[in-house]
């Protein structure tokens, strides 16, 4: 097993072919799933890929820098190259797994 997909674990298929910013920021929301960062991560992806969620850009200041520079890069990827049907459908997957 490759590294990545040993840290997804179970949800390591989902990522196959997304774009990396979008693999850095949800390596980090494994990462926080325990604490208050987790959720925060969560929404701001989620908004990206699902027309049902929204998240608060008003807490974007307020993450770590690190943190903050990897939701920043998954919104400036979006806005140059939009994510395909195909990569919002594994993104929400992993976001969402049934």
């Amino acid at each position: 097993m490759s590294q990545e997909r040993d840290f997804y674990g179970d949800n390591a298929d989902a990522l196959i072919d997304i774009p990396q910013p979008f693999q850095d920021v949800l390596r980090l929301i494994e990462q926080h799933r325990a604490d208050d960062l987790g959720p925060t991560l969560h929404a701001f992806v989620a908004s990206l890929v699902h027309p049902d969620c929204v998240c608060n850009l008003a807490l974007l200041p307020t993450l770590p820098a690190g943190v903050k520079a990897a939701v920043i890069a998954a919104f400036s990827y979006c806005m140059e190259f939009p994510l395909t049907p195909t990569e919002q459908g594994k993104i929400a997957r992993f976001l969402f797994p049934s």
